[in-house]
């Protein structure tokens, strides 16, 4: 956070901003437990999941810019490799403007070898239609997306 003056307001959107933060990241641990549940190893350690809580783009941005609200969980199983992403960019047709679409869950599956798709450098077509909080139903529904895309030909 930047020194800026502690304020009733700023500490009520710093409370809010902070709890929001929280129940991301426990649906975050959520996903986690079920991809390690089917047979995932996950990435846990350190920064793994969330951005970097002092982002500066290079020395470009003063102060820091806190990135560790932009989350997602990273998995291997046998040469498949996936992430889920707790946000997702879109690029509207018509203005060409990009929005980033908090809480809609990203699914990207992808193999050693696979072709990169050049032409999608925003990932859209990893866009679903779930979208947090997430319930058990549509945890299992996630799991059968990742599985789906595992087995399909990159």
């Amino acid at each position: 956070m930047s020194d800026r003056r502690r304020t009733p307001e700023t500490q009520d959107f710093d409370a809010a901003r902070d709890a929001y933060r929280q129940a991301r990241n426990d649906q975050r641990l959520l996903i986690v437990d079920a991809l390690k549940s089917a047979g995932f190893t996950v990435k846990t350690r350190g920064n793994a999941g969330r951005g970097l809580t002092k982002y500066s783009s290079g020395g470009r941005l003063a102060p820091p810019f806190d990135l560790s609200g932009w989350m997602w969980v990273a998995g291997e199983r046998a040469g498949v490799f996936v992430t889920v992403s707790l946000q997702v960019l879109d690029q509207d047709p018509s203005s060409l403007n990009v929005h980033a679409l908090m809480d809609r869950i990203g699914v990207h599956v992808f193999r050693a070898g696979d072709e990169i798709d050049n032409t999608d450098p925003l990932l859209e077509r990893a866009t679903t239609d779930l979208q947090l909080p997430l319930n058990t139903a549509e945890i299992e529904t996630l799991l059968a997306l990742i599985e789906a895309k595992a087995k399909a030909p990159g």
